[in-house]
């Protein structure tokens, strides 16, 4: 489990989990739904794509892109 992000499937010195919440100040919070007992963060697939980051589903994994095309977290 990673220390980082809590995850697994990695550790710690090859997470590749930005903490970096600045990334995050332009979504629009209206459009945020309220999920129950949720332990983790929960982001809007549309939103993601309105901002230009680009998602891979491949073999039960989800590869996020940041608008630079480059990795930014695997799910």
């Amino acid at each position: 489990k990673c220390r980082a992000c809590n995850q697994f499937g990695h550790v710690e010195k090859v997470c590749k989990i930005t903490h970096d919440t600045a990334i995050f100040k332009e979504l629009n919070q209206s459009d945020v739904l309220f999920v129950f007992e949720i332990n983790q963060n929960f982001l809007s697939v549309g939103q993601m794509l309105e901002k230009n980051y680009w998602l891979c589903y491949k073999n039960m994994r989800c590869t996020i892109f940041d608008p630079s095309r480059c990795e930014f977290m695997s799910i």
